[in-house]
């Protein structure tokens, strides 16, 4: 494998024992991955390990299969070229939220290009993270008040995953609802802190995902290895 990449020998057996330790690789898929790996770090500059780490824990807490982790992994490098993020930013912040993202009903492809957006957009993940999680207890054990009013505005109490998305539809910017009731729906969903900029965030489109997702998805488009090879 050490022919296919200008790195020398250390990097390379760095790139293997860490990926067979991290992902179980062995034989093709563990070359195509850390050549792809190696590759990587040489194209944008970022650490080696760090890379390997954050994509390593990220596909792990997604169970992320082998047959498809050189697809994931070409799919964040598309992302980072759009966003300005670094694939380790990406693959860690997937890592770090998905339980509460997966009870949400995010798959690794919406949650990549979701941090993606907001990177591009200069939303400050601090603030919506915890209101979305907030969301999780609110939409499936909501208070009486709370359950009163997403009946009466047609939200499916009891199923997060659901539920969220015609919350979403709610506070779009297509929505008939006031801006002063979108508030409040929002603060009661996502609670007081992150309520009003969660709106604002869903108003202006930055959970709109379809054209990172096609970035992401894109098999025609840049892969690390074309990347690499024109350089």
């Amino acid at each position: 494998m050490a022919k296919n990449v200008p790195n020398d020998f250390e990097d390379v057996g760095k790139a293997i024992g860490d990926l067979n330790t991290r992902l179980g690789l062995t034989g093709k898929p563990l070359e195509r991955m850390a050549e792809n790996m190696l590759n990587l770090s040489n194209i944008t500059g970022d650490d080696l390990e760090s890379n390997i780490q954050a994509v390593g824990r990220a596909f792990v807490d997604w169970e992320v299969t082998i047959p498809k982790q050189t697809k994931y992994l070409n799919g964040l490098f598309r992302l980072s070229q759009a966003s300005g993020a670094s694939v380790s930013e990406l693959a860690d912040s997937a890592q770090r939220l998905g339980s509460p993202l997966r009870q949400l009903g995010f798959t690794f492809a919406e949650t990549a290009a979701m941090f993606a957006n907001f990177e591009r957009a200069g939303v400050n993940t601090q603030t919506m993270m915890p209101g979305l999680k907030m969301a999780i207890s609110n939409l499936t054990r909501p208070t009486e008040e709370l359950a009163k009013t997403m009946a009466t505005l047609g939200i499916q109490v009891g199923k997060p995953d659901i539920a969220l998305r015609q919350v979403f539809k709610l506070l779009s910017s297509s929505s008939t609802l006031t801006q002063v009731q979108k508030t409040g729906l929002a603060m009661d969903v996502f609670g007081k802190r992150a309520g009003a900029d969660m709106a604002e965030a869903i108003r202006q489109g930055r959970f709109e995902l379809d054209k990172f997702l096609r970035i992401f998805r894109d098999n025609k488009g840049d892969t690390i290895g074309k990347a690499a090879d024109e350089t």
